[in-house]
């Protein structure tokens, strides 16, 4: 578990450096408040300090003396190559069909395909988070921050219905 954890860390990490070197790029902030490189910037910082954190606690776990830790490092046996191969296509499935299918169908399918595959829970479970995960953000950006998001196909459903 300790060498899938700073995997991740580490990942996650220089996903966070992508991200601010990316938003660095844009206005920060303008008149009007948060410009469109703010979230992404923040984002970053929060993806960096939360693995930097992981990481040192990983760190001072295999530092100190813990034998199973140590086993688990030095052993080969990780995350299998099939998951993250499932990994990456989910999420290149999600990249090609984003603009087309929308925001709601591809991050309810992201997050149902990741939870019920990979994550090995229930049909029922991870259909209620993944749901309910895209709705909540869906309104975040829409309603909250007032950032426009693909609708795809759902764009007609959703404009007759929110124009009532």
């Amino acid at each position: 578990m300790a060498k899938k954890d700073l995997i991740s860390c580490v990942f996650f990490s220089l996903l966070g450096g992508f991200v601010i070197f990316g938003a660095v790029k844009h206005p920060i902030w303008d008149r009007y408040g948060p410009g469109p490189g703010f979230f992404p910037l923040v984002l970053g910082i929060v993806f960096m300090l939360l693995c930097g954190i992981h990481i040192f606690k990983v760190a001072a776990e295999y530092f100190g003396h813990n034998r199973e830790l140590r086993k688990e490092f030095e052993s080969a046996a990780f995350a299998s190559k099939t998951r993250l191969a499932l990994c990456l296509a989910f999420f290149f499935c999600f990249y090609l069909f984003f603009e087309s299918l929308g925001f709601l169908i591809m991050v309810t399918g992201y997050l149902f395909t990741t939870l019920f595959f990979l994550g090995k829970r229930s049909v029922k479970t991870s259909l209620a988070v993944s749901g309910a995960t895209a709705l909540c953000i869906y309104f975040a950006f829409v309603y909250a921050l007032r950032v426009q998001l693909p609708l795809g196909i759902l764009r007609d459903f959703i404009l007759t219905y929110s124009s009532r």
